[in-house]
């Protein structure tokens, strides 16, 4: 997690001066523009699933989402019943092949898609008014497709951050103490662990696995690797005989 600035904080602001419109429709995202007050409302699509054991992925049609966004660290706003929860609650990573965005997911108990490593953002918010809340994501995103969904919705919304988008000189919460100490990223990550183990979303052996690999984090995969991963999805279902020749040839093209 990025240190924290003892500064004005952007969204701070914006409250004082009660300059937040109230979201027109609930359970809806929308996109607040830097220095605006209009809300944008974000695309929405119910992804087509597909599974296979231990793995599913979700597409969404067409390779790009109509929606750009030309800043880094985005803030959405969002009217519901009940506050965000960063355990549930994803900002993930699209990945754009054959026409269509997808994500891939691994199968946890009850079900629960949990993003591959590498294709999720942590998201923070703050209460505006009753029920209403401003959703950022902690780090800034590099440029590419992205989702977020909440809970056990079938909804997303979907938007696109541009190659030339600008990462805000602001926080994204409320500045911390000069002298309060900064938890590791390690230690959030075993205390992320620990409670998706508490609440069953994760087994015994994938939570130790995730231990081990903050302990000592791998390095980058080889081409053997990669290329045997991407037998499996294509043995498994979850990639179509172009995808995997398309993706092959890249692979071996790095070589």
């Amino acid at each position: 997690m990025r240190p924290f600035f003892i500064a004005t904080f952007a969204i701070h602001s914006l409250f004082s001066q009660h300059t937040i419109p109230e979201p027109p429709l609930a359970d809806t995202l929308y996109f607040l523009p830097p220095g605006k007050t209009e809300l944008l409302a974000l695309e929405q699509q119910t992804p087509i699933l597909r599974a296979a054991r231990s793995l599913a992925a979700a597409d969404f049609q067409s390779p790009t989402s109509p929606f750009r966004i030309s800043t880094t660290q985005p803030t959405f706003v969002i009217r519901r019943s009940a506050p965000p929860n960063k355990l549930i609650h994803k900002l993930m990573r699209l990945d754009s092949v054959s026409g269509k965005r997808t994500m891939l997911l691994t199968l946890g108990p009850g079900k629960v898609g949990i993003p591959l490593p590498g294709k999720d953002a942590e998201l923070e918010y703050k209460t505006t008014t009753a029920n209403t809340y401003l959703l950022r994501p902690i780090q800034p995103l590099t440029p590419g497709e992205y989702c977020i969904s909440f809970g056990k919705s079938n909804l997303a919304f979907l938007f696109g951050i541009e190659p030339d988008a600008i990462t805000p000189e602001e926080p994204a919460v409320e500045p911390r103490g000069a002298t309060e100490p900064q938890p590791a990223p390690t230690d959030d990550r075993r205390k992320t662990l620990e409670i998706l183990l508490q609440k069953k979303l994760i087994t015994e052996a994938d939570y130790r696995a995730k231990l081990a690999e903050i302990a000592a984090p791998p390095g980058p995969p080889s081409v053997e690797d990669r290329l045997r991963k991407l037998d499996e999805l294509l043995k498994k279902g979850l990639i179509t005989k172009s995808d995997y020749q398309t993706k092959r040839a890249q692979i071996l093209s790095e070589l």
